[in-house]
């Protein structure tokens, strides 16, 4: 039987996160007057975001450490949108 701080366990803890944060990155993106964008930019970060947690899922985290997560995880989306974006897109 796996524990709940199994490797697949963290795994899937981390994978959760990193969907939950890559949709609420683009619904962010989206609400903010920026286009959708390209899928391939969203699986790669979400696939890095969701390596680079799985170390972070190995322990119970405390509310203001997710929430802190959560932030550092916004701003690399940020900025992985901003550096993929469009040349017709930052034009308008």
């Amino acid at each position: 039987m796996r524990t709940p701080t199994s490797s697949g366990w963290r795994l899937l803890r981390a994978s959760i996160f990193a969907v939950v944060a890559t949709q609420l990155a683009a619904l962010g993106h989206l609400i903010a007057g920026g286009a959708l964008p390209d899928l391939a930019v969203l699986v790669t970060v979400t696939v890095f975001l969701g390596g680079s947690l799985s170390g972070f899922a190995g322990r119970r985290r405390t509310g203001p450490q997710i929430l802190g997560a959560l932030l550092a995880s916004q701003l690399a989306f940020h900025l992985a949108f901003s550096l993929t974006a469009h040349p017709m897109a930052r034009e308008s």
